[in-house]
Formats: structure tokens, sequence, C-alpha cells
């Protein structure tokens, strides 16, 4: 899930590059980008998949060598916590993905419910293009 922001351009340039970029841009709302609980299944399986493979473990292997080990995010942050028992020996390599897939279906879960009840009005790809292309 992501959230899309509605933006118009507006201001002219400033000095700073950056800031004058963010400065072209006015909001006027926001949608949740929602594919859909199937094709939101095996988008989160498939950058699971792609993340390990990657070298997630690898990585929290280099992050605890330079101290971070029990940094939150490190120690508890999905996908890192379930690479860091793969380096401990309590899990298995395929193991761990499938955790971290179970994992992030249901934090993708908690954050539909959130939008839900901020009333945020979620939208397929298809119907925020014709939603903006309506809304000019």
């Amino acid at each position: 899930l992501r959230r899309r922001p509605r933006c118009t351009r507006a201001a002219p340039r400033s000095a700073s590059p950056r800031l004058a970029e963010l400065a072209q841009w006015r909001c006027g709302g926001l949608a949740v980008l929602d594919p859909g609980k199937d094709e939101l299944a095996r988008l989160i399986e498939q950058r699971v998949r792609g993340m390990f493979s990657a070298g997630l473990v690898q990585e929290v292997a280099a992050l605890r060598r330079l101290g971070y080990g029990e940094a939150h995010v490190v120690a508890q942050g999905i996908g890192y916590r379930e690479a860091g028992q793969v380096l401990d020996g309590a899990l298995g390599l395929e193991d761990a993905v499938s955790l971290t897939i179970i994992r992030t279906r249901q934090y993708a879960k908690r954050q539909r419910t959130y939008f839900r009840g901020q009333g945020w009005q979620s939208y397929t790809q298809d119907e925020l293009d014709a939603w903006a292309r309506s809304h000019p």
C-alpha cells in the first residue's frame, strides 16, 4: 500500500535546488493505492524473496559486526529479525522467508485498517489514474 498525494505545480524556483523542487508542488489531498488483497500478497512475496536473495542475511551480519545488532530495526524490524535468526541458527533460510512474508502481510493488513479508520479513500492504480484525469 502506498499513499500518493494529489499534487499540482505551483511556486517558482528558489535558491536551493532541493527546496525549489519541493516548493513547486502543492498537494490537495491524499489517495491510498491499494492493489487488492491477492495482488498485494503476490507483491509482498516477490519483494521479500528479492530482499533475501539480494543479501539481507549478509546485511544483518554486517550490521552486527559494526555493533548495530541491538538497534531496534535490526533486532525487531520485519525481515531483519528473521535474517538474524538465520545467522543465529534458529531458523532456516526458507522458514525465515516464509515468516517474513507472513509478518509483512500482517503489517499491510494493519495499514489497510488504519487507512480505513482515517476515512482515506483507497484506489487501484487504474481508478486513481481515472480520477486524476477527471480532476485536472
